[in-house]
Formats: C-alpha cells, sequence, structure tokens
C-alpha cells in the first residue's frame, strides 16, 4: 500500500493494489489523513475476510 500526491485532484491518494486492485481508495487533504483512511479500509477488508474466512478478493470473484 502507499500514499502519493496527486496534482489533478489535489489531494495525497491511497492506494493498495492487494485487497483494492481497481486503482486509488481514499484520499485526503494531508498525507496522514489519506494513510489513516486507507488503513481503516484495509483493516476493515482484512476483519471481513476473517468472519468470513475467504482469501483476498475471492468473494468478488476474481479468485
Amino acid at each position: 500500500m502507499w500514499i502519493e500526491w496527486s496534482d489533478e485532484d489535489a489531494a495525497f491518494i491511497g492506494y493498495c493494489p492487494q485487497f483494492f486492485p481497481y486503482g486509488a481508495v481514499c484520499h485526503g487533504h494531508t498525507e496522514a489523513k489519506a494513510l489513516t483512511k486507507l488503513a481503516a479500509l484495509v483493516r476493515k477488508e482484512l476483519d471481513e475476510q476473517a468472519s468470513s474466512k475467504k482469501g483476498p478478493l475471492s468473494r468478488r470473484g476474481t479468485t
């Protein structure tokens, strides 16, 4: 996962292709805000996988 600045969006954009392979998943006006949002999304995804006992992306039908 990573955070990078987007001139086009004038915001920091968060990516995590391991769980969200289709592009950016969050943004923030500061790098810290974008990272906080991205970490929360990854935690939610991990929690959902743990509760469903499925691997990454399997519930999206892409495995």
